[in-house]
């Protein structure tokens, strides 16, 4: 059964934040074909998109980076890469990070995102991790935010 009025609105904002897609349908034909659409959908690869950056390998080295998507490669046994973001007074800053750990012979992956003043002290910061017992091609992410001036 379809929805309309705001049951409908509410139902397309809470696809369109979750980067998902509302779908309507009236028939159960219809319904077995979305399920198709995103079945399809959910088995294609996944690939990480951005500007290729090389981040510095400590912070004295970090890379100036302007507001904008990109992707660095970590290599299995490089620890950490920095980068540089010019905090204007009185703005916030939002940062994510989605990771795709190579499959290795470790049971736990994730990483650390974390803003940190130009004195070393931390701002805000999260951690992700994983335990793959089953070693597969998984993906991990964090956000971090900060309004600190």
């Amino acid at each position: 059964m379809s929805v309309s009025g705001k049951a409908r609105k509410a139902l397309e904002c809470i696809a369109d934040a979750g980067g998902g897609t509302y779908y309507d349908v009236n028939s159960p034909e219809e319904l077995a074909q979305s399920l198709v659409t995103v079945s399809v959908r959910a088995l294609r690869e996944f690939s990480i998109q951005g500007k290729p950056v090389k981040g510095g390998t400590t912070a004295s080295q970090a890379l100036p980076l302007k507001p904008g998507q990109y992707a660095d490669h970590i290599a299995p046994g490089e620890t950490s890469r920095f980068y540089l973001i010019d905090k204007k007074p009185g703005f916030s800053m939002h940062a994510s990070a989605t990771g795709r750990p190579e499959v290795s012979d470790q049971t736990m992956e994730g990483f650390t995102l974390k803003f940190a003043a130009p004195d070393g002290g931390g701002c805000a910061d999260q951690s992700v991790r994983r335990t793959n017992v089953l070693r597969t091609k998984s993906i991990v992410s964090a956000s971090v935010s900060s309004s600190r001036t």
